[in-house]
């Protein structure tokens, strides 16, 4: 099972097991060859759905949190 943690200002972090594999937008799979990935959460890079640091030069702010998007019961 994957841990999934949204860095401050920054990509998604996934820990995952190699080999296990991402959907992207169109149904293409994408097999991972690693155990951790950032995915973006600025929506400007250009290796998406992987963070390749543009976030950083765009001062992206990421203080609306994610439970803000969750739905709470």
């Amino acid at each position: 099972m994957a841990n999934i943690k949204f860095t401050n200002n920054g990509p998604i972090s996934l820990n995952v097991s190699s080999g296990d594999v991402l959907e992207d937008s169109e149904g293409n799979n994408i097999t991972l060859d690693t155990e951790e990935v950032y995915l973006c959460r600025c929506g400007q890079s250009s290796n998406k759905p992987f963070c390749d640091g543009t976030h950083a030069v765009l001062g992206f702010d990421s203080s609306k949190g994610i439970q803000d998007f969750v739905k709470q019961e």
